[in-house]
């Protein structure tokens, strides 16, 4: 029954089929069935075009960026049409279009090629596509998988733009051994970044072919210029033979003013300076070093034409902070002032051009106008931590020198509840609290930066400073042993390390050794004398001790040096068993600028001297 139910059904639909019309074109209509195809065509070859399926980049380098066809096929038009305009003359735009172009097809070794040779076409007159380019030359290389003749390129790149640390990161010593073409550009970022030891071993270790060089000799004779070899005279002579060779000329030039100005020759240096000036090479680092190296001879900076036309332009803002900033030391505050006004709107958000402001601000004395300028950045940067930290200092440093504690303690309380994240402004804010004597908030600045400044002598002796002053024994000693790791035959160093030893209680052989060492450097200076005889009671040589405190008139001492005399001729008093002088002694020590171990140890003697 169910049976031919179902077959009854089955007829009914056929026939019913037979006589739609849509049926009917659907099966018999040849056009209609062409038409669908064509469509499901278009639809694939849609999705083969606009799916990002194209891998551009090469195997294990990150990111992976995925392209479609139409974005090969447009890059390839957008590259064609830059090219046009880049023989043209027209080089702004052509970097543009391949701006355009690099975006739809990012691994295209060719056009990435062709779009870094259009930077170094541009040179470095427009700052405003330095990260661009710098971006871009670290893209080839590692698109390309380090292929030698794009890391050559990128150098090239690198130098125009005045990226040395960039070069070094590229230009490994292994790679001197196999190219010629890089020891130059590593050779030079060397020099710029002040890494003389560094330039002199890996010299050593170039292969007899690379040594034998026209342009390896003239890292040689600039060495010895760097060095003040004896030989340096002829080395200069050579330099200067160099210098008029076509081939060298540039090289040659730029090494003889940078070892002028090691020699502390100026005019030679001034001549060096001219030349790289007529031949367009000159750079804003080279006005500096002249300036300094002018000031520290007791030169005129005004026969240098210290703010003639010459001075490249433009500047980034980190060169412009470089200028102001050495007119700013060089006591010409009013050049670094006009430079200001006329950077500063350049750079807007430049914490470090804030941060020289705020510093020829104070140098001047305007106080009022820091505190006004303090609050013209928080109210442009609200949203910049570093701004609006930098704006509270600012603020603090103006109400301090206007005697407004207030405001001052207020701005203070701004400060410390603000993260910074600029390793510049934490260093400069700890300076500028050194200056108020908020010695308190100092570590709390810098601290979390330490791993960035582990290598700068600046960091520890900022926490030094800061540990004497709230009396960390920890940090003090942390401070100076780090501060002369760094720095182990400067006197500074071995003096807070010699101190740290001695208020801490510590290391007596040690501390006897420094001091040792800082007396025979300095031995008219009083303080060397109290901490050998400091160093020298931690020791038990007291009879030594006395002969020295004995050759000291007190009344000639300043007030933080007469605090450790009389605490170590109250020892000597207690040790030589004198109670009247013990007790005359102990009445004219500052127990409150005492470090902890010191306070015990008196606390202990005061005891056993009332038994």
């Amino acid at each position: 029954m169910r049976t031919s139910q179902e077959r009854r059904i089955r007829r009914t639909f056929r026939k019913w089929l037979g006589k739609s019309r849509l049926v009917t074109v659907l099966l018999e209509d040849a056009w209609f069935r062409l038409i669908l195809l064509i469509s499901f065509l278009g639809v694939v070859v849609s999705l083969v075009l606009t799916s990002p399926i194209w891998i551009t980049t090469p195997k294990g380098l990150s990111p992976t960026r995925r392209i479609s066809a139409l974005d090969m096929i447009i890059a390839h038009r957008l590259h064609d049409r830059a090219k046009a305009e880049a023989t043209a003359g027209e080089i702004n735009t052509a970097a543009n279009t391949w701006h355009m172009a690099r975006q739809r097809n990012p691994g295209n070794l060719a056009m990435l090629r062709e779009s870094t040779l259009n930077f170094l076409a541009m040179g470095d007159s427009l700052f405003e596509n330095r990260a661009e380019a710098l971006a871009l030359a670290a893209w080839l290389v590692g698109v390309s998988q380090t292929n030698h003749a794009d890391v050559v390129l990128a150098a090239r790149v690198y130098e125009t733009y005045k990226a040395p640390e960039q070069i070094l990161a590229i230009t490994e010593p292994k790679l001197l051994r196999e190219s010629e073409d890089l020891a130059a550009p590593r050779f030079v970022a060397l020099i710029r970044l002040g890494r003389l030891s560094q330039l002199r071993e890996e010299l050593a270790a170039l292969p007899a072919p690379v040594k034998k060089r026209r342009d390896t000799q003239l890292f040689e004779d600039a060495l010895s210029l760097f060095s003040k070899r004896s030989d340096a005279p002829v080395s200069r002579e050579r330099l200067k033979a160099a210098s008029r060779d076509p081939e060298q000329s540039a090289l040659a030039m730029r090494l003889l003013f940078r070892g002028s100005v090691a020699m502390e020759d100026l005019n030679t240096a001034m001549e060096s300076l001219r030349h790289l000036v007529e031949t367009k090479r000159n750079e804003l680092q080279d006005h500096l070093l002249l300036w300094r190296l002018a000031s520290k001879l007791g030169a005129s900076l005004e026969s240098l034409n210290i703010v003639d036309e010459n001075v490249p332009n433009p500047l980034t803002a980190t060169e412009a902070f470089q200028l102001i900033s050495t007119l700013a030391n060089l006591n010409r505050v009013e050049l670094a002032s006009q430079a200001l006004r006329r950077e500063l709107p350049k750079h807007p958000k430049s914490i470090e051009l804030w941060m020289i402001q705020a510093e020829v601000l104070a140098r001047t004395k305007e106080w009022h106008p820091l505190i006004a300028a303090a609050l013209q950045l928080r109210e442009q940067f609200a949203e910049s931590r570093d701004a609006t930290a930098l704006s509270h200092l600012m603020e603090l440093q103006g109400f301090t020198e206007l005697k407004m504690p207030a405001e001052a303690q207020s701005s203070l309380y701004h400060l410390k509840q603000i993260p910074l994240g600029n390793t510049s402004l934490a260093l400069y804010m700890a300076q500028v609290l050194r200056q108020l004597g908020a010695y308190a908030t100092i570590e709390q600045v810098l601290k979390p930066f330490q791993a960035d400044l582990d290598r700068n002598p600046e960091f520890w002796s900022l926490l030094f400073d800061a540990g004497f002053a709230t009396k960390s024994t920890e940090l003090v000693l942390e401070a100076s042993n780090r501060a002369l790791e760094l720095e182990p035959d400067r006197p500074e160093a071995i003096n807070r390390r010699a101190v740290a030893l001695i208020v801490a209680r510590e290391s007596p052989q040690e501390a006897l050794r420094l001091t040792e060492r800082l007396k025979s450097l300095y031995p008219g200076f009083p303080g060397a004398t109290i901490n050998l005889v400091q160093a020298l009671l931690l020791n038990a040589r007291h009879e030594e001790a006395a002969r020295l405190l004995n050759g000291i008139e007190p009344r000639a001492l300043s007030t933080a040096e007469s605090n450790p005399f009389w605490l170590a001729a109250a020892e000597l008093a207690l040790l030589q068993n004198e109670p009247q002088k013990w007790g005359q002694y102990l009445g004219r020590i500052r127990v409150d600028d005492l470090f902890p171990k010191q306070a015990r140890w008196l606390d202990e003697a005061r005891r056993r001297s009332d038994h």
